[in-house]
């Protein structure tokens, strides 16, 4: 390299799920969206995903994004068997992910399915390193996605990361502490910043307020809870901030389109 890489844009991939199975009619949902973003890998053919009025056939050895933030339908023609792995992207701002990456997107072809699942399911269970490979697996792809943009929108999306990377130890203590008052007066005071200078400057560069990242935040972690585990909707809009369950259904449907307990009942594969 003739310039060494800098590491004031960090990106990050915080796994979520990561799991083989076969998927059949039970698949078929006329319309999903979520915070996380999913990639898939086929066994066979048989599946696709609808958006924007395309139909993305997800072709065996083929790997596909669906990126969070979109709207998209799962469909399903028979069974197959589907590696799927759910993931965040830390260090690209909702904004950021809705402007370049708003439809799913095929990145490779032609991989072995078999070989990939045996990474991922060796004959001895070894669950960090399992989930390294599903992480490398992640970027790997990732990176190839990156590479396929325009020159616009790489740009667009280097001065984003730049951004968020000087907002960087605020976010960490927004998402370790949706469950307080998190005010633009103690974000400013975290930024040694007045208020006004924070709001203008945090929207500036972020393209969204300081209460709407914060909220956008709470309604993203509420959304992976409902998904991923057990507690009770009441428990999650406590740990995610909300005042009470019915301010947190009110809100979360304005983002997710359906009420909490709605977008628990459907499958997300």
């Amino acid at each position: 390299m003739n310039n060494p890489l800098s590491v004031d844009q960090q990106i990050h991939i915080r796994l979520l799920c990561v799991d083989v199975t076969t998927i059949d009619h039970k698949w078929n949902t006329p319309d999903t969206y979520s915070s996380y973003w999913r990639l898939y890998l086929s066994g066979s053919d048989g599946s696709a995903v609808g958006c924007n009025g395309l139909k993305h056939v997800l072709k065996r050895g083929e790997f596909w994004f669906v990126p969070a933030w979109i709207h998209f339908s799962c469909i399903n023609e028979s069974p197959v068997k589907h590696f799927y792995i759910h993931f965040d992207i830390v260090g690209l701002s909702g904004p950021a992910v809705r402007r370049v990456f708003n439809a799913p997107v095929r990145v490779a072809q032609n991989v072995d399915f078999d070989k990939c699942v045996a990474q991922i399911t060796p004959k001895t269970p070894n669950h960090t390193s399992q989930l390294c490979r599903a992480n490398a697996i992640v970027m790997q792809q990732f990176s190839a996605l990156l590479d396929s943009l325009s020159t616009a929108d790489t740009a667009y999306l280097s001065r984003s990361t730049v951004a968020q990377s000087r907002f960087s130890h605020l976010f960490r203590y927004i998402d370790d502490h949706l469950n307080m008052p998190l005010e633009n007066e103690l974000l400013a005071d975290l930024c040694h910043q007045s208020t006004s200078h924070f709001i203008r400057s945090f929207s500036r560069e972020m393209h969204q307020s300081p209460a709407k990242y914060v909220q956008e935040r709470r309604v993203a972690s509420a959304a992976q809870r409902l998904v991923f585990s057990d507690d009770s909707i009441d428990q999650i809009a406590a740990q995610t901030g909300f005042s009470n369950r019915f301010h947190f259904s009110r809100v979360f449907a304005r983002y997710m389109t359906v009420p909490p307990a709605t977008y628990r009942k459907t499958i997300r594969l």
